[in-house]
């Protein structure tokens, strides 16, 4: 009887420390978390399943910042105090504030922060991709990504504003404006027409608003002023405005390529310049990796993993008898550039040749790139309170007070 007993306990005691080395194989098993708005979610998912399909004995989990603003602010407040604890998720993949209109983020202004020890350096990483190869992307697209201690963000979208016209159109237009300076005073009012309500915005018209390294405006008070008194000014030909063409251009700021595909006509494409002589391009999706991350070679493996060409142009991967990976590309809107070489021809076949040497000429006007942020938000809170009061004539006292105050606002926020 003692020897069963014996056996019946010894084979307890091996399963309990079997079971034991389990939940210890289970417990130290590493996750990878990525963070992500709520928008991108569903996206986001599918590309998470396929990576763990293709990485064995490693988890992916999602930490998404939802669509509510008060329960997104509360979100991101907690991440960001986990960031500053040495904490957080592994991974961000995140939209600027254009992208996500009047949304919460988690991170107001992402190129000052590039400056701060929240990312995780790139480079060496970069040298050895299988698929994120830094010489098949637009360099200066890839170059706002960077600070002098290396590559802490990743650009995976940006755009610019443009237009397309039927040369019929601009018949008697003797030169494309290449400056802010030539838009405003060209006179060929179906230009004008087509152009006014992308000046709205404004910043773009700036270029590069700061320099995060020295900490300072690249504007002075007095040319933010005389920028906004210029702008307002541009929208005041309601002669032309009352009689313009139903049909003005081919143009639209959504399903933009499909558009430009479908035209037969003979095209121009112009874009809007800024003040120094070329187009302001503006980051929309990125990814970074957080520099407190225990395993970022996981980390930059699914970053490598979404530049494949099946990711961001083809149906998915494979993995035996499931697939993944086929949803992100839907993402991507039909105004966005992708940071690839040549990704418009992969993504629009039907683009003329003549159409993408266009485009690649706007390519090369771009001469500053930023993320949205603080700043462009505070511009554009600015303008509309400064057109009401420039065409209801109202005192020039009031708007210069407006200017002064928004100014010493984003000095203020590039100290923070």
């Amino acid at each position: 009887m003692k020897k069963y007993i014996i056996i019946f306990m010894v084979s307890v005691l091996f399963l309990y420390c079997s079971g034991c080395e389990k939940e210890k194989q289970h417990s130290t098993e590493k996750t990878l978390t990525v963070c992500v708005e709520a928008e991108l979610g569903d996206y986001a998912r599918d590309l998470l399943d396929l990576w763990e399909m293709l990485n064995e004995g490693v988890q992916g989990k999602l930490e998404i910042i939802p669509q509510d603003s008060d329960t997104a602010e509360i979100k991101a407040s907690n991440i960001r105090t986990e960031l500053m604890s040495g904490e957080g998720p592994d991974v961000f993949l995140l939209s600027t504030g254009a992208e996500r209109e009047s949304m919460p983020v988690l991170f107001p202004n992402p190129e000052k922060l590039m400056y701060t020890d929240t990312f995780l350096p790139l480079d060496d990483f970069l040298e050895t991709a299988e698929y994120a190869r830094p010489e098949k992307f637009n360099q200066k697209i890839l170059e706002a990504g960077k600070t002098e201690k290396g590559q802490m963000i990743l650009p995976i979208t940006y755009t610019y504003q443009k237009v397309v016209f039927r040369k019929t159109d601009l018949e008697g237009l003797q030169e494309i404006p290449l400056s802010w300076e030539e838009l405003r005073t060209c006179e060929n009012p179906v230009l004008q027409e087509a152009v006014f309500h992308y000046t709205h915005c404004m910043y773009p018209l700036f270029g590069k608003l700061a320099d995060y390294k020295k900490g300072k405006l690249l504007f002075m008070e007095e040319e933010l002023q005389t920028m906004l008194e210029e702008v307002c000014a541009y929208t005041e030909w309601n002669e032309y405005r009352e009689n313009r063409p139903e049909d003005l251009s081919i143009q639209g700021l959504f399903d933009f390529y499909p558009n430009l595909a479908a035209s037969q006509d003979e095209k121009i494409l112009v874009g809007i310049p800024n003040k120094n002589g070329g187009i302001t391009a503006e980051i929309g999706t990125y990814i970074a990796v957080n520099r407190n991350t225990k395993i970022p070679d996981e980390a930059f493996s699914f970053l490598d993993l979404l530049f494949r060409d099946e990711i961001l142009f083809g149906p998915g991967i494979k993995v035996g008898d499931k697939g993944g990976g086929s949803r992100f590309q839907s993402w991507f809107s039909d105004k966005d550039h992708l940071i690839l070489n040549q990704e418009l021809a992969k993504r629009y076949p039907d683009l003329s040749e003549a159409d993408l040497t266009a485009l690649q000429e706007l390519d090369n006007q771009i001469n500053a790139v930023s993320f949205y942020s603080d700043l462009e938000k505070e511009l554009e809170d600015l303008y509309w309170p400064y057109f009401q009061s420039y065409h209801a004539k109202e005192e020039e006292t009031k708007r210069l007070e407006m200017v002064s105050k928004a100014y010493e606002t984003m000095k203020m926020k590039i100290l923070e």
